[in-house]
């Protein structure tokens, strides 16, 4: 006991910052020195049975063997990677690729560490199919900005061919911004201008791949502790039976969702500098003989700054370029002479600024971006001096906003003036031309009537409308604003007023925020965005981890106003034998975190059939919910997020066919504590914005509900960026809004009772002598209810329809504000659902893009002849 003790202080005093930064250790975590390390950041998930290696400045760690990481399944991956004393990890995941296919992927099968005085490494072996891997992690006094990544792979026996491999990072919603360089040919450097790539198409591929050693990938520019990582593949050699050495071609693919940093398993026949479908053909051809080995290596250099300049200035040996700007923020993009992007600078602060420049450059151009949209250009000589003197800006036009209110408020341009883009971060990130948002640009503010809020925004000189919302039970007022150059102005506009008020809370139960691996967004932020919505109940449902977030919530502000729930989203993105398509997306709550452990103590989750997850689910938390996310595909970019279009074996769900047919039937097969895929609680109908899936996936429900599973439905945001409005699809249930009613046991027992209906607008009683029977169990061949329809002055309905065991049974025409009464005369044991549609108004359309209004309610069950038993009808 007292050793554990001894070792833990050693640990604090070493990352502390008490030992000087030559201090090289390795080692995996446990009970005993978990709690000693930095393990903080946005996106920092090691714990128990990772592998932590640290030179007492630049601090990273791998996963364990048994740790899904990434889209491959098991560990070996670099999870988290920072300074020591920052709490600034935001690295995602990178995944060895060998044969450039996640399901052809070489799993780690054991682990290692070691260190001496001048180096720590941690060593990841595995085997597979006459391949031999080993990837070593090292941290080295002789190259001190860096981790290395040293990738050997050993053709041990025959076995599959490898033509080409790729290190892939992955950093979707632009949770970082990819920055393209070559520092052998500039013409290859593509910045933040990347070209549109269809990852299906091969010629477009092709034409995508770039022979650039350099991916630069910069963090939020919100962050409490900004970031920057530079990927470097330095080198990349076969070594033959003879013991020769050849250079392989290499080449890096990047998108706004991930980089991959490939090669080629041989040297081409025929060479050129830039891939093209020649190479491509040839490297087809292209495998490893018995003997022979990859050796690939690998620089990883962060920095301090949420920009390029953060790893410029460490990469470049040329001179210092100097000036000074008078307005801040603002950015500065800097060029050579042939206009290839050399470097990115973000300025915080009025006042002087410097760059580090490649040798040899003669000339150079600046352009300098600011959020007021004014745009300022300059060139340079460097035959002049290093100091290019001073950018002045004068057009700094600034918006004061309201304070001590609760709001959304949503800009849009007028006579021709395009929508603001707020929080762009002012990288001038493109594809194909066209601007790329990331988690944080959106043409609206939230405010919540709390410290935090924002006190102003920049916007460009021109005029706007701007509309004040508040969520579905408030109105909406307007106001046209002129933004004048080089002035500061403030915005009047009447707080939304409250038009409707409903006894039941309002719930979203899928939302994210910076700790998931595909957001930046901070969950102070996303706090706020609730609270500007009037949402009630949000849960936190970040990718594969358990993160609780009463901590923010407290210092927010908005403690009371929001009851903050903690879940996971069960994230499979693997490909194996087990499940050859993944098993989708899923979300489980209330639960709770364990930070000691692997990304909060979540299950795992890859190379599992979906019933083995509910199993253990189950087992770990009798009291949490199992919701399947958006069970069909909307294009995304991982083609096996939606179950049902795949159901793990690469078959979709047919909903005309009974679960027992051959095509349907893998979901009723029993796992060996006797759970199966169908033995989910929830399932998502309507996410964001979603309409067309929402009516692929009603039709799926309203088939499982007729065969007597009965699934409850729900809807929600899945707001992973501000773009994204959170708390709208939301849930309305059977809690209270507030007091001691309103717990994580009250949420999921009136999910699990029925007591809910969805909606993106519309607002539904449906009743009883005037009690609420959605969900409910009810008796007799003849019911009559009440339907109440209540919306917002900017929300229409215009449809509501009735279902009965799983078919329209009656349509009518329907305003705002009325009541229907609807006789239902049954001839056997129902399920009656009630739905509400209306067309999106020009309001509308404009506060939540692409939505519809829509309201489902969950199935009211009748058992028509009172024998005391609900028979489902069957399809």
């Amino acid at each position: 006991m007292y050793a554990a003790w001894g070792r833990a202080l050693l640990l604090g005093f070493v990352f502390s910052g008490a030992v000087q930064a030559s201090t090289y250790t390795a080692f995996q975590l446990d009970a005993s020195n978990v709690d000693a390390v930095p393990r903080s950041g946005p996106d920092a998930i090691a714990g128990r049975g990772d592998w932590w290696l640290s030179d007492g400045r630049l601090c990273a760690a791998v996963s364990a063997v048994d740790h899904d990481s990434g889209i491959v399944a098991g560990g070996g991956t670099l999870i988290d990677f920072g300074f020591c004393d920052r709490a600034d990890d935001q690295w995602s995941y990178a995944n060895l690729l060998t044969g450039l296919a996640k399901e052809k992927a070489i799993r780690a099968q054991r682990i290692e560490s070691s260190a001496r005085k001048s180096r720590a490494e941690v060593v990841v072996r595995g085997e597979d199919d006459g391949l031999r891997q080993t990837i070593r992690y090292v941290l080295d006094r002789s190259d001190p900005d860096a981790l290395s990544m040293w990738i050997e792979v050993e053709r041990v026996a025959p076995g599959r061919p490898v033509s080409m491999s790729g290190l892939l990072t992955l950093y979707p919603h632009r949770s970082l911004s990819p920055f393209t360089l070559s520092t052998s040919n500039s013409a290859y450097s593509l910045g933040f201008d990347h070209p549109y790539i269809d990852r299906h198409n091969v010629f477009s591929l092709v034409a995508g791949m770039m022979p650039a050693d350099w991916s630069v990938l910069v963090g939020s520019h919100v962050g409490k502790e900004p970031l920057s990582y530079g990927v470097q593949l330095a080198s990349a050699y076969l070594t033959d039976t003879e013991g020769v050495d050849h250079t392989l071609p290499t080449f890096l693919i990047a998108l706004p969702e991930y980089s991959m940093h490939g090669w080629m398993t041989r040297p081409l026949w025929w060479d050129s500098e830039k891939p093209g479908m020649w190479q491509m053909v040839q490297s087809q051809l292209m495998d490893l003989k018995v003997g022979e080995r990859m050796v690939v290596h690998f620089r990883v250099v962060p920095g301090k700054q949420a920009d390029v300049a953060a790893i410029t200035d460490k990469l470049y040996q040329g001179s210092v370029l100097e000036g000074s700007v008078n307005a801040a923020p603002v950015a500065l993009a800097l060029f050579n002479d042939q206009g290839h992007p050399v470097s990115h600078r973000r300025i915080t602060e009025p006042g002087r600024f410097s760059l580090r420049l490649p040798k040899g450059l003669q000339r150079v151009s600046l352009t300098a971006r600011s959020p007021w949209g004014e745009i300022l250009t300059q060139t340079h000589n460097l035959s002049d001096g290093p100091d290019m003197g001073a950018l002045q800006f004068t057009q700094r036009s600034e918006l004061r906003l309201p304070r001590g209110e609760t709001m959304k408020l949503t800009f849009h341009g007028l006579d021709g003036t395009p929508s603001p883009r707020i929080g762009a971060g002012l990288l001038d990130f493109r594809e194909d031309g066209l601007p790329v948002a990331h988690s944080l640009v959106s043409q609206t503010v939230s405010l919540a009537g709390i410290d935090s809020d924002p006190e102003s925004v920049f916007l460009p000189p021109s005029k706007y409308e701007v509309f004040a919302s508040r969520g579905l039970e408030y109105d909406v007022s307007r106001a046209q604003i002129v933004v004048r150059p080089g002035e500061v102005s403030s915005l009047t506009i009447d707080a939304p007023a409250r038009v409707h008020e409903s006894e039941w809370a309002s719930a979203d139960f899928h939302v994210h925020a910076e700790g998931s691996f595909d957001s930046s967004l901070p969950l102070l932020e996303q706090l706020r965005s609730f609270a500007a919505q009037d949402a009630d109940i949000m849960v936190l449902t970040e990718h594969n981890r358990i993160l609780n977030g009463e901590a923010v919530l407290a210092d927010s502000g908005l403690k009371g106003r929001i009851h903050l729930v903690t879940g996971a989203e069960l994230t499979g993105m693997a490909r194996t034998e087990t499940v050859p398509t993944s098993i989708g997306h899923s979300n489980i709550f209330p639960i709770a975190e364990r930070s000691d452990l692997f990304a909060g103590g979540v299950p795992r989750v890859e190379d599992r059939r979906l019933h083995s997850l509910i199993a253990e689910t189950r087992y770990r938390y009798p009291d949490a919910l199992f919701q399947l996310n958006h069970p069909r595909s909307n294009g995304n970019l991982d083609d096996d997020l939606a179950f049902f279009d795949h159901l793990s074996q690469g078959v979709a769900f047919e909903p005309s066919l009974p679960l027992k047919h051959s095509r349907n039937q893998s979901l009723l097969e029993a796992g060996p504590t006797g759970f199966r895929d169908i033995d989910f609680d929830a399932m998502e109908i309507l996410n964001g914005d979603q309409v067309a899936a929402y009516l692929e996936i009603r039709r799926d429900w309203l088939a499982l509900l007729n065969q007597g599973y009965r699934i409850r439905a729900t809807g929600n945001s899945d707001s992973h960026e501000l773009a994204e409005p959170v708390g709208i699809p939301r849930n309305y249930l059977d809690v209270p809004k507030s007091g001691a009613g309103l717990n994580d046991k009250a949420i999921a027992d009136a999910v699990r009772r029925g007591a809910l209906y969805l909606t993106s607008g519309p607002l539904l009683s449906v009743t009883q002598a005037g009690a609420s029977v959605i969900g409910a169990n009810l008796q007799g061949a003849e019911q009559q209810v009440s339907i109440r329809i209540d919306a917002a002055p900017w929300v229409a309905v215009e449809d509501l329809n009735i279902y009965v065991n799983g078919r329209l049974r009656h349509t009518r025409k329907v305003s705002a504000g009325g009541v229907y009464s609807e006789t239902i005369h049954l001839r056997r044991d129902s399920m009656v659902v009630v739905e509400v549609m209306g067309p999106a108004t020009p309001v509308y359309a404009k506060l939540l893009p692409g939505l519809e209004p829509i309201a489902l309610i969950n199935p009211i069950y009748v058992d028509a002849d009172g024998d005391g038993r609900w028979q489902p009808p069957g399809l």
